[in-house]
């Protein structure tokens, strides 16, 4: 037996573009911007998109059966933004999570840019959005209204009001920013795109052997239709039964 289960999926050498994407199957992904310069590998399941160094795994979108579509995390981007609080308006997966994100988040930062430089405000407002790499989006909400009430308008005055325990990891494989790994942040956030015409793909999550993995009770059979697998789709629960048995997740 080998030392590892074998990994169901298809293994790609790729190299982030000058966006921070790598492309599969005419689709871009994103990739943390601190990773953007190196070799990576992808690994394309049925369901999700795994995209690594070779150590650990550094993002985990929800793979897209569309054609050129662009599957984004904007937690990905933000240690840029910070950097560059400039390319705030032009941020697309920002604008786009802004679309869901509690209307607290626009208040504060309304709040912030009133008492603050532009520049400087938004840099404070990446700063508490990237508390989603641990931190669920009502903790964080929370905490902004605790702020606003106490008049408190920087990132480390709401650090220091948020609840002291952080969210289970979200789907994902070991090492650090499990939330900025996965297609989303902790919350219902970033557009993860979808397959073609269904919308973003939110499956449901559950716990296994000690580490995540997500469902396809929903998601496998039209998958697996789409891709002439009726054998797959048809003996899931059997397979997923005898993985459970040996300890594999």
């Amino acid at each position: 037996m080998p030392p590892h289960p074998y990994l169901c999926c298809v293994a790609r050498p790729v190299q982030p573009n000058g966006f921070g994407l790598v492309t599969y199957q005419t689709n871009r992904y994103s990739v943390p911007a601190d990773h953007v310069h190196e070799p990576l590998w992808l690994h394309a399941f049925v369901d999700r998109i795994e995209i690594s160094n070779g150590q650990q795994v550094l993002a985990v979108h929800p793979r897209c059966y569309g054609r050129e579509q662009d599957i984004l995390n904007p937690l990905h981007y933000l240690p840029l933004l910070e950097q560059r609080p400039g390319a705030w308006e032009q941020a697309r997966p920002i604008r786009e999570w802004q679309q869901r994100w509690p209307a607290v988040y626009d208040r504060y930062l309304a709040a912030l840019r009133e008492r603050l430089p532009t520049p400087q405000a938004t840099r404070e407002f990446v700063r508490i959005l990237r508390l989603h790499e641990e931190y669920a989006e009502a903790l964080i909400a929370q905490a902004l209204e605790q702020a606003l009430a106490a008049h408190c308008h920087s990132a480390d005055g709401v650090k220091g009001r948020r609840g002291p325990a952080p969210l289970l990891t979200p789907p994902g494989g070991a090492g650090p920013s499990a939330a900025a790994r996965s297609g989303q942040p902790h919350a219902p956030g970033g557009r993860a795109g979808g397959l073609a015409g269904r919308g973003p793909i939110r499956p449901p999550v559950i716990r296994h052997c000690g580490r995540w993995t997500m469902s396809l009770d929903v998601r496998l059979p039209p998958v697996a239709r789409q891709l002439r697998l009726p054998t797959v789709a048809a003996n899931y629960r059997k397979f997923a039964q005898e993985a459970a048995r040996s300890g594999q997740p």
